[in-house]
């Protein structure tokens, strides 16, 4: 791997890592979607992955839209998230749509995606581990790669400090929409490139 991709990993790994941090999503989705470029993973997971689903959710009556905060839905969610991560990769996405129609408060919010991310994190690895070991990743990435990790999220309270719940909640949804958009635009183009 030269060392221009190595740059774009490293620094894709602390913005993505940032984003995360203050929403608590979004930063797998730009992470995957740049790792594609470089590793061997299959098309299919950019459409499984991403695909239509915050555009599908928005579609529903608000009476039907998913909300963490109603009777057994944290249940379901943690369910399906977690069979979401170990089938496409992501399941950040998908947990995030259950809290887009939530009172919680942004910290709130953001501190359960996280916990429910780094337990959904753990698993996928062992997971994925336990089938193919670590892949095309060099050993001495790894290191690297969580220094960068950490770096990235730790920036993330100095911008959620500053914001409200109704911008945190702007914030959010604009950025699903804007990566399932570049998604999407993604996989019709690799669709017609046949």
């Amino acid at each position: 791997m030269t060392p221009a991709a190595l740059a774009v990993i490293g620094a894709t790994i602390i913005f993505s890592s940032f984003v995360s941090g203050i929403f608590g999503m979004a930063g797998g989705m730009i992470l995957l979607g740049v790792l594609l470029n470089y590793f061997d993973v299959a098309t299919g997971m950019i459409l499984f992955s991403i695909g239509l689903m915050p555009f599908l959710i928005e579609a529903l009556p608000p009476t039907l839209r998913p909300n963490i905060e109603r009777r057994g839905v944290p249940f379901v969610t943690g369910l399906v998230t977690t069979v979401v991560q170990i089938l496409s990769g992501v399941g950040g996405l998908f947990l995030d749509i259950f809290f887009q129609k939530s009172k919680l408060d942004r910290k709130t919010t953001n501190a359960t995606k996280a916990v429910a991310q780094s337990f959904s994190h753990i698993v996928r690895a062992l997971y994925f581990g336990s089938l193919s070991g670590i892949g095309d990743l060099p050993l001495r990435a790894i290191g690297p790669a969580i220094v960068l990790a950490i770096a990235g999220t730790s920036l993330a309270p100095f911008v959620i400090e500053r914001m409200t719940d109704h911008g945190y909640r702007q914030w959010t949804r604009a950025i699903i929409f804007a990566i399932s958009i570049v998604y999407l635009i993604h996989a019709g183009w690799l669709f017609w490139r046949g």
